[in-house]
């Protein structure tokens, strides 16, 4: 068995290796977690309500919009609620939140990538039929932006729809590198 922990990279987007640990470990492990995100728990479900899909899509395709036109500050503040949730799970300081944001907001607004369409995406229930996201043509979830420097990046969003409220809402975003060359990914999957 391998253990290890990692902390996030300022600005980066990658993790560094604070400890590792290889071979059988014994004993008792006891952890204070300081947050519990009930908030899509209480949400409605998901799960037969077409509504709920066609809205998600259509929430999805605006989003869409804005990274195609190269609209980071419309798109990340959209994003604002998932930023919030992202930075309680993965333990971000202020302003390692603050850099991330600023980051994408740039990166978006250069526009150094094509996305693949959302019109070539579909939405997937998933969280016991309480959350909500798109999954691209790589069967991968997120919109995929194929950098021009090889980067193959996915934007994981996912979507909630709080009870007592009409409108979906992003409860979580997951920003990741799948590949450092998606060309050879594509070519493999042609074969």
């Amino acid at each position: 068995m391998t253990i290890n922990e990692t902390l996030n990279v300022p600005g980066a987007y990658k993790e560094t290796q604070i400890w590792k640990n290889e071979g059988l470990l014994q004993g008792k492990f006891t952890a204070a977690v300081p947050y519990d995100i009930v908030g899509w728990k209480q949400g409605k479900v998901l799960s037969n309500d077409k509504t709920a899909q066609e809205q998600a899509l259509k929430w999805f395709t605006k989003m869409g919009i804005l990274l195609r036109d190269g609209k980071g500050s419309e798109f990340m503040k959209k994003l604002l609620p998932a930023e919030k949730t992202a930075a309680t799970l993965y333990d971000l300081k202020e302003e390692e939140t603050r850099k991330f944001h600023t980051n994408w907001i740039n990166y978006i607004s250069r526009k150094e990538y094509n996305m693949v369409p959302v019109s070539k995406c579909k939405v997937e229930i998933i969280g016991y039929g309480k959350l909500i996201h798109l999954v691209n043509e790589l069967n991968e979830g997120g919109f995929a932006l194929k950098a021009n420097n090889g980067q193959l990046l996915l934007l994981d969003i996912y979507l909630h729809l709080p009870n007592g409220k009409t409108e979906m809402e992003p409860i979580l975003a997951n920003f990741k590198q799948i590949t450092s060359n998606y060309k050879k990914l594509l070519e493999g999957e042609q074969k």
